[in-house]
């Protein structure tokens, strides 16, 4: 018994190492693919593993917005500094973190602020007019009026984003705060857990795609021949059976 437990258990952890592995593997081919290269796709990937382990964010959900912004059209070199600030934001809530990055993302698309990014902001407990308004001394329904109008930039959002964020701003330290916590610590532990399982199964990945592709090349030259003497091939089978 006390064997086919064990079996059982390195079964189990043979395929979280190699789902791991191949999760990792299509998180690097999507960075690939919207940075353009394979070198800097593996450079940002190193970026949001370093920041994953300082905050609660694991890597997959820094990945996730990542996309996103990146989707969005975002310059590269500005998605670190946004993830850290959409990071403190939320403080460190993994659910209000995915929903301001779409938020956000979309306001730096259009290049203004509209009503349905404010509301989206506003349900995750941001307000970026309220940073303005302090700012810039207009009232709330001045800026709303003029939100109206298309006149709060993406620039205004971004600036009031790491107003917030920055030393004496009320968001500020947010997800270091709650990396210190023991749900921060736990995610940061299953983190560099998932990030070992990826590792060490990648060669088990590795030969279990070749594997997959011999076996689908196979299938596929099996079908193409079915397809070439199908009318042979069910005589022959009718023949068999008559027997």
């Amino acid at each position: 018994l006390g064997k086919i437990t064990a079996t059982i258990g390195i079964a189990a952890l043979g395929k979280q190492m190699i789902t791991a592995a191949s999760e990792m593997e299509q998180l690097n081919v999507s960075f690939k693919t919207l940075l353009g290269s394979a070198d800097k796709a593996d450079e940002f990937t190193k970026k949001l593993q370093d920041l994953a382990a300082r905050t609660p964010m694991e890597t997959t959900d820094l990945a996730k917005a990542s996309q996103t912004l990146l989707a969005f059209g975002m310059d590269v070199e500005n998605v670190m500094p946004s993830l850290q600030m959409i990071g403190d934001v939320s403080l460190g809530n993994k659910e209000k973190f995915q929903s301001l990055s779409l938020a956000f993302a979309q306001v730096q698309s259009t290049g203004r602020l509209m009503g349905q990014d404010l509301l989206q902001m506003v349900n995750q407990g941001f307000n970026p007019l309220q940073i303005i308004s302090e700012k810039t001394g207009k009232s709330m329904a001045q800026l709303k009026e003029g939100m109206s109008a298309g006149a709060i930039s993406a620039d205004a959002v971004a600036e009031a984003f790491k107003v917030a964020t920055s030393e004496g701003g009320r968001f500020h330290g947010g997800m270091e705060a709650q990396s210190k916590t023991l749900a921060g610590a736990i995610s940061t532990l299953k983190d560099n857990f998932n990030l070992f399982l990826a590792e060490a199964g990648k060669p088990f990945a590795d030969m279990l795609k070749t594997i997959v592709v011999w076996l689908s090349n196979v299938t596929n030259k099996a079908l193409e021949f079915y397809k070439a003497h199908k009318s042979v091939i069910d005589i022959v089978v009718q023949l068999v059976a008559a027997f």
